[in-house]
Formats: structure tokens, C-alpha cells, sequence
């Protein structure tokens, strides 16, 4: 069951947008842990804890800064990096998941390698061969993004945006 609700912490899974999600888990006892996971610009600053030999001690922000910066490194390298927190709690204590997204205890830092398809090499040479212009569109960190295309020979500017909106045929702009 996905929702914002936490329902006594009985082990779901919460989609809660903005290019994070969480899941909670029953400890019995009338308690448990919220876990997070997402991109480390949005788990990170709600770090205030990690865990060192099994004690929660501070995350000064100095190394927050040095996460964010390893974070982006991994991206630039062309993985998909992601944060882990987590934040244990008492049943009720928080009306739903957003009211628990801080004092977090940061866990680790993921980069996911995710390469281009094998196939994808030759088939954007045969669009190109086509006179097809060729265009990624990705959800993926800017640095991220500026990375992924080397592999299979794409090459261009990348952009930075919203996620773009439907449009009416008419106001799409002509292509060429």
C-alpha cells in the first residue's frame, strides 16, 4: 500500500515525491523505523545524526558539505548516487511522513551504474545515419546526465528544467 498516512508502522512502502522515498517498519514495542532513500541533495541536509560503532553521534555540517561533494562525484562519473537515513520512532508520533522528514541518522552513499543499453551505440549512429537528431531526456542529476551520454555517443549541451507539462499540438514548437 503506498500513501502519506503511516497506519502504525506495519512495514509499507511511501512514495513522497520529490525524488525521495521512504518505508516503515514495525519494531514491536509500540515503535519503529522510518528508512529513506533518494538523491543526496534531499536526504542529506535532514541528516543530523550517523551511525559509529552502533551509536547515533552528530553530523556536523561540514561533513554534509563533504557527502554533497561525493555525492556529485559519483555523478560525474556517471552513477546514479543515492542517500540512506533512516529515523526511528514511536507509534503516532507523526501524523504522516512528512512530519518525520528530519533528525534523520545518515546511513551510507550508493552510486548505481546503470549504462546505456549495448545496442544503443549503433542505434543512435543509425538515426543519425537517418538524419533523426538525436536528444536524451533524463530525470537523472545534471551531473549525472552530462556523464551518461559519452558512453553511447551522444554529444551536445545538457539542460537543466522542470519536468516538462503535455502540450497542445499547436503550441509544440516545430522540430528542424
Amino acid at each position: 500500500t503506498s500513501g502519506q498516512h503511516m497506519q502504525g508502522l506495519t512495514g509499507e512502502t511511501f512514495a513522497c515525491g520529490g525524488r525521495r522515498g521512504a518505508w516503515a517498519g514495525s519494531s514491536g514495542g509500540g515503535g519503529g523505523g522510518l528508512h529513506w532513500k533518494g538523491v543526496p541533495e534531499r536526504i542529506i541536509p535532514d541528516g543530523t545524526g550517523k551511525l559509529v560503532s552502533s551509536r547515533i553521534v552528530p553530523l556536523p555540517e561540514e561533513e554534509r558539505r563533504q557527502l554533497l561533494d561525493a555525492a556529485l562525484d559519483m555523478a560525474k562519473r556517471s552513477l546514479r548516487p543515492l542517500a540512506i537515513a533512516s529515523r526511528q520512532v514511536v507509534r503516532d508520533a507523526c501524523e504522516d511522513i512528512k512530519s518525520c522528514e528530519h533528525d534523520l541518522v545518515f546511513h551510507g552513499l550508493v552510486g548505481l551504474h546503470d549504462p546505456p543499453r549495448p545496442e544503443a551505440e549503433a542505434a543512435i549512429r543509425e538515426c543519425r545515419q537517418a538524419g533523426i537528431r538525436v536528444i536524451m531526456i533524463t530525470r537523472d542529476h545534471l551531473a549525472t546526465a552530462s556523464a551518461i551520454p559519452e558512453d553511447p555517443g551522444i554529444s551536445g549541451t545538457t539542460v537543466s528544467g522542470q519536468v516538462p507539462q503535455p502540450a497542445a499540438p499547436t503550441t509544440l514548437p516545430p522540430i528542424g
